[in-house]
This record gives C-alpha cells, structure tokens and sequence, in this order.
C-alpha cells in the first residue's frame, strides 16, 4: 500500500457475460467501502494494458474506471516498474496508476 490514507484493490472483475448486472459495482462498493471503515480517504487501482494494441477488456475497464470516478494518474512502461516480470508478458504493457477521493457520508 503507498501511504496509510490510500486503499487498494486489484484483480475484481466480471465475466463479460454478466455485464450489466453490476457486479463489478457491488465489488468496487465493497472494496470503498472496507477502505472508508479503515479510514482511508483514497482508492488506488492499477491497469495492465497491452502498449501497441488495444484490447476490448481493458479499453472497457479504462472507460468504466473513469465513469466511477478513477483518475489515471501515473503510465510508465511495464518494464521499469517490475523488470523482473518482464519475461512474463506475451506483450510489451503500460502500466498505470489510478486514484479516487473517496467520499465520507456525513
């Protein structure tokens, strides 16, 4: 975790099959809300995304992200945030950084 007010979740999705149910809402709702009871005033999530080509799951991801409020923050090529990794990648990949100030109910 970056710094003790910013919460993190990673790896939530659904299968596209079942888009439109929100389920993705209901895991996204679920990880803001663990992070509100913790008292962290910010989200982190973080997008794989292919460098030279687009791919239909995370062009989806990167514009619903942003519908719910996530803001990219920070892209830098794969390769410098985890060399070691590098090898298993079928692809060169951005990596980017996203945040969102996360509301309290008052």
């Amino acid at each position: 975790m970056p710094d003790k007010k910013t919460g993190e979740f990673g790896m939530l999705v659904a299968d596209q099959a079942y888009r439109g149910l929100e389920i993705g809402s209901a895991l996204v709702d679920a990880a803001e809300s663990w992070a509100k009871s913790q008292n962290f005033s910010r989200m982190r999530l973080e997008l794989l995304t292919p460098k030279n080509w687009e791919h239909p799951s995370k062009t989806f991801l990167k514009k619903w992200y942003n519908r719910i409020g996530y803001v990219p923050n920070k892209t830098e090529p794969f390769e410098l945030m985890y060399p070691d990794k590098l090898n298993d990648l079928a692809t060169k990949c951005d990596f980017t950084v996203w945040y969102k100030t996360l509301r309290t109910k008052s």
